[in-house]
């Protein structure tokens, strides 16, 4: 499978086709935008209809094979143990041996993804280790499971793999991309992205520090956010006034885990970095 580059996902504005000359016609000049409201794109539509089937497939072939686990989740993977026939390098159709530190949800016919664990990341607001950027190599099915032992087959390679290699249960593929309202309102913070770049752009893939366990699912939007400095208030030198974040971007969320969430930038005013605040579109 080819590897998609996170930056050749196509989230193309329906403003930014082209489109034939139309007769001028004089109109009220638009009121002047608040200073603490960039400049940004229209925020409808996010996607034309023809642009979804083609997003979808790039994002799908992205998730496919990169992610992101807490530090928590990664804990809880379960691990490739073995071959049946003692090799360390797996192709399909090997049989293999697993194991996992809760047996009580692996059964019969389970699919889980394979992967490697990437550069660890650190919470840019703790400062304390939060998870890893991961590679996903392919794929294996259970077909037993006796006692402690789990055995199984490979059943996708997407790339090489091997024994000691980490599992995390299998997701179908990306169909389509929905744009859904977000039940509540959730504040996240970037705490990485996928390419390990500083200075983020439109359609770049990043990861944010909450995820299902707190209200986020795919499709959800948020706006990203800088916070300012405070300053000094002159008419009482020991006090320091909050000047409001100013709105840099928007994102969409695509995949979430219990923690965590992989979503892609739909839009933006000005790069975002790591440490930026995103709150639900439906939050004030």
């Amino acid at each position: 499978l080819e590897i998609i580059p996170a930056r050749t996902i196509v989230l193309k504005e329906a403003a930014e086709e082209a489109s034939a000359p139309e007769e001028v016609v004089e109109e009220a000049p638009a009121p002047e935008k608040s200073a603490e409201e960039p400049a940004l794109a229209e925020e409808a539509p996010l996607l034309t209809p023809e642009e979804v089937p083609a997003a979808t497939k790039l994002v799908s072939s992205f998730l496919k094979r990169n992610g992101f686990m807490t530090k928590v989740a990664l804990d809880a993977s379960g691990v490739l143990v073995k071959s049946k026939d003692s090799r360390i390098y797996l192709e399909k159709g090997t049989v293999v041996y697993m194991s996992f530190k809760d047996l009580s949800m692996v059964n019969i016919g389970d699919r889980y993804s394979v992967f490697k664990t990437g550069r660890r990341i650190f919470h840019p607001k703790t400062k304390k280790y939060f998870g890893n950027v991961i590679e996903i190599s392919g794929a294996v099915e259970v077909t037993d499971v006796n006692g402690k032992t789990v055995e199984g087959k490979v059943v996708e390679t997407d790339m090489e793999f091997q024994i000691g290699d980490r599992l995390i249960p299998y997701e179908m593929p990306l169909k389509e991309i929905e744009f859904i309202d977000a039940e509540n309102e959730v504040s996240a913070v970037i705490v990485a992205t996928h390419e390990d770049i500083t200075e983020i752009a439109k359609n770049d893939v990043i990861f944010l520090d909450k995820g299902g366990n707190d209200g986020l699912k795919p499709g959800n939007v948020l706006h990203v956010y800088r916070e300012n400095a405070k300053v000094r208030n002159p008419l009482n030198k020991s006090e320091k006034l909050d000047i409001p974040s100013d709105r840099i971007g928007s994102i969409v969320v695509v995949r979430t885990a219990e923690k965590s969430s992989t979503a892609i930038v739909l839009k933006v005013s000005e790069s975002l970095l790591i440490g930026d605040a995103a709150r639900t579109a439906a939050a004030k």
